[in-house]
């Protein structure tokens, strides 16, 4: 037989390339008669069983011992009614069965028996389905519940992450103060060792020129002029000028006021987060607060990590000691990871601790610890800012225009006092922090606001981009905000509209670079500025006008919740 490759098998198949039989192999089959269900089925005999499964080795079948007692018998006479081939007149469907009334009856009765047995077969596998599904349903509400919380930590993360930077940059602007206020003084020394040392120059000059003028005089005289006292003077001078140290000059350049820019670089790339470890604590953590952002005199902020993932929710407690006696409070069912605590009292040490409340309680947290700023600081007017033709009262907290014939000033004149408009700053600066106070307003008209202490002396607050203020026109009874040259009408919600405000209250975030105007009485905010960030010391800002109306500065009050 030819076994070159590509050559035919007797059985028509090819045979493979490398001329080799290679049996093909044995798929694994599984009978049907091998199911746990075939053998609830009445006993059937071995030709009976080969009818249904051909392949099946029915000599290697046994039915359950309480069933092959009560068959045996059963086989040779069930066999007996079996035909190899059909018979005349018998159908495909009779095929191998004898046609008889007592086989039809009993393939029924078998039929209606397997019937029985394929619902049971497809309930277990219904139930085993169901059973499936609700597995897969549980995990799907587990992953979902999983997602929400994820989504809402990576939210807080990221409000988290624009507070940090906003406090860096905060800390950062009071570094630029810090060290602006060392370069100036650094600069004044350096000025001011300059001009002493420019001071002695000219004392020598006038004394050298002075000299010099009496030798040239002394040269041109005759000898019978020439006095013995004039040349003693003249070897007096001489050594004088001769006696002259010339002054050290000062370095003129210094190059060391700058900042090393490349180390800050390199720090602020390797700034990231902080990762934490992948092993859950056994109680949430309590995270330290932002002074600024997150502490006030009556209010504190409080965060927490925990990394379980699982639904429910947290309770948190808080206590303070009140003349000796401990004032405890707590707050349930928190959903986040954070609570903002208010109504504590000012320079206090607050104490905290939070814990988990899911399926089980969890376990409380350690005891965080924080500090209430103090009272908000009371300031006034600043009198050495204030035109000319202003008055302020006794306490500097009140502002007015007491009239050309009353206007006689007799304040001391300041290069700081405004020359043009009738306004004044108050006596305090905010670099940074969130402040809050209010001026009691008239009906005649006024401008209250923000400014820098820097403000050009002979402008309108207002007019330029570093004054922010509410302005009310009583002949129009209209009120703008104005700030940059540009202003926006502003309508409060007053019961009738020939009424006026008689309060404004004005909050400064200087960190978030955030001014408000409020209604005091309706706790109305009426307008808001936002910008980038505040580079120059801001403080307070009014003007009364020329209408006689005075203007009432309340300061060191706490901030308003609305506000928060």
């Amino acid at each position: 037989m030819d076994r070159s490759e590509g050559s035919m098998l007797g059985n028509g198949e090819e045979r493979p390339k490398n001329g080799l039989d290679v049996p093909k192999p044995v798929v694994a089959r599984t009978s049907p008669c091998s199911s746990p269900y075939f053998k609830k089925l009445p006993p059937l005999s071995p030709r009976s069983l080969k009818m249904i499964d051909p392949n099946y080795n029915y000599t290697e079948f046994t039915y359950p011992k309480e069933l092959t007692s009560s068959s045996e018998s059963a086989y040779s006479s069930y066999d007996s009614e079996y035909s190899t081939t059909p018979g005349e007149g018998q159908s495909a469907f009779d095929f191998g069965r004898k046609a008889s009334t007592s086989s039809n009856a009993e393939d029924i009765d078998f039929f209606l028996q397997v019937v029985g047995v394929f619902r049971e077969y497809t309930s277990d596998q219904i139930d085993a389905l169901e059973g499936k599904m609700k597995e897969n349903q549980g995990q799907l509400e587990t992953l979902q519940r999983n997602l929400k919380l994820i989504e809402n930590e990576a939210d807080q993360q990221e409000k988290q992450l624009k507070r940090d930077v906003a406090h860096s940059i905060s800390m950062l602007h009071r570094r630029q103060s810090d060290l602006c206020d060392k370069l100036k003084i650094r600069n004044q020394k350096r000025i001011g060792d300059h001009k002493e040392q420019m001071e002695v120059c000219r004392r020598n000059l006038k004394l050298i020129s002075g000299v010099l003028s009496f030798a040239k005089r002394l040269r041109s005289e005759s000898e019978e002029s020439l006095r013995e006292n004039a040349v003693r003077e003249l070897k007096q001078r001489l050594t004088m000028a001769c006696e002259l140290q010339t002054p050290d000059l000062p370095t003129a350049c210094n190059t060391d006021a700058r900042i090393p820019l490349n180390s800050v670089e390199r720090f602020i790339e390797q700034i990231d987060f902080s990762i934490e470890a992948e092993s859950s604590p056994l109680y949430p953590v309590i995270l330290a607060a932002h002074p600024d952002d997150e502490i006030s005199s009556n209010c504190v902020v409080v965060r927490w990590h925990y990394r379980q993932l699982k639904s429910g929710s947290y309770e948190l407690k808080w206590w303070y000691l009140k003349r000796g006696i401990a004032v405890e409070n707590f707050k349930d069912g928190i959903l986040e990871k954070q609570h903002t605590v208010t109504d504590l009292p000012w320079n206090s040490k607050i104490f905290f601790k939070v814990r988990f409340c899911g399926d089980s309680t969890e376990n409380w947290s350690e005891v965080g610890c924080f500090t209430t700023s103090p009272a908000p600081a009371k300031f006034s007017f600043d009198m050495s800012t204030a035109h000319s033709k202003l008055q302020l009262s006794s306490d500097a907290n009140t502002v007015f225009y007491p009239g050309e014939q009353n206007c006689a000033s007799s304040s001391p004149k300041s290069p700081s006092r405004f020359t043009f408009a009738l306004n004044v700053l108050g006596n305090i600066s905010f670099f940074s922090g969130r402040h809050y106070w209010e001026v009691a307003v008239n009906r005649d008209g006024w401008a209250v606001g923000v400014a820098s202490r820097n403000i050009a002396r002979n402008s309108w607050l207002g007019s330029n981009e570093v004054s922010w203020i509410l302005h009310y026109n009583a002949a129009k009874f209209e009120y703008k905000v104005r700030s940059g040259g540009e202003a926006f009408v502003v309508t409060p919600k007053l019961s009738d509209p020939r009424q006026f405000l008689k309060r404004v209250g004005v909050f400064l975030d200087y960190d978030a670079g955030i001014i408000r105007f409020t209604d005091c009485k309706n706790e109305e905010i009426l307008y808001t500025y936002t910008v980038e960030y505040f580079s120059d010391p801001l403080c307070a800002a009014v003007n009364p006008f020329y209408h006689g109306g005075g203007l009432t500065l309340l300061s060191g009050l706490r901030i308003p919740k609305y506000l928060l």
